[in-house]
């Protein structure tokens, strides 16, 4: 990381550097997985994928094949190539964060390079490597996200800015979660009631709550506020209005 901002001019080493922060900061407030951040619910089908807990139910041997499977579905599905470029970003830079720090724990302690942040039992550290995975997927996502168009390089460079932000934010995130422990906070929004609104279950669902509304149909056909963005709180039903939570959640989505 060091070497990468030496070789960039002032400016640049400056922007690298509050990319860093920025994308640290954000780890540590839970933007993405909170939903805060600004990936749409098709991206974040895949995001998930990628992230806690997903990650953690993978064998660590497996890791890699479970990156590739997901890369391999992201071109094949139906975002655009703006949607897609931020994910593909981000399973490169997870892919290369498994590489690098299965190879590493399996030198250490000969390669010398975290050996002080290592536990000095080694299934500690294999341990740890879809942690550090996921950081560098978070990382690039968030790093990705934050440059704005135009820093780093002229506004015709956009797509490399991005990329470079990418890559400092998967650095940043990575080198302070093994060197300085950093874990997320608990969001207010992890701990608080569900709000079982359309754009929540849309979310849920995967998704996207912006595409055109089907009709209520046979749900819920006296509710005065059908399926929007705005309304349909499972708080607003009653008896007349649907029979059941299950017409709730089918009026909600419709």
């Amino acid at each position: 990381m060091a070497r990468f901002i030496e070789a960039s001019s002032t400016q640049q080493s400056i922007e690298i550097q509050s990319l860093g922060t920025n994308a640290i900061n954000s780890y540590v407030n839970g933007l993405i997985q909170t939903g805060r951040s600004t990936f749409n619910a098709r991206q974040m089908k895949f995001i998930n994928m990628l992230m806690f807990p997903s990650l953690l139910k993978i064998p660590v041997l497996s890791i890699n094949n479970w990156i590739l499977d997901v890369e391999d579905n992201i071109t094949k599905s139906d975002l655009t190539v703006e949607e897609q470029i931020p994910l593909l970003i981000a399973t490169m830079m997870g892919e290369t964060a498994y590489s690098y720090w299965n190879t590493d724990v399996d030198a250490a302690p000969a390669s010398q390079k975290w050996t002080a942040y290592y536990q000095s039992n080694t299934a500690y550290n294999y341990a740890n490597i879809p942690y550090w995975v996921a950081a560098a997927i978070e990382g690039a996502l968030v790093g990705y996200g934050s440059s704005m168009d135009g820093n780093l390089e002229p506004t015709t460079a956009m797509v490399s800015n991005k990329m470079i932000a990418g890559l400092a934010g998967a650095l940043a995130v990575n080198i302070a979660l093994v060197t300085l422990q950093i874990i997320p906070r608990i969001q207010p929004i992890q701990v608080t009631p569900l709000q079982l609104n359309a754009q929540t279950i849309a979310n849920l669902l995967g998704n996207d709550q912006h595409a055109p509304h089907k009709s209520v149909g046979p749900f819920c056909h006296n509710n005065p506020n059908p399926a929007s963005d705005q309304g349909c709180t499972i708080s607003g039903f009653n008896q007349t209005i649907c029979a059941n939570a299950t017409d709730a959640l089918m009026c909600l989505i419709a």
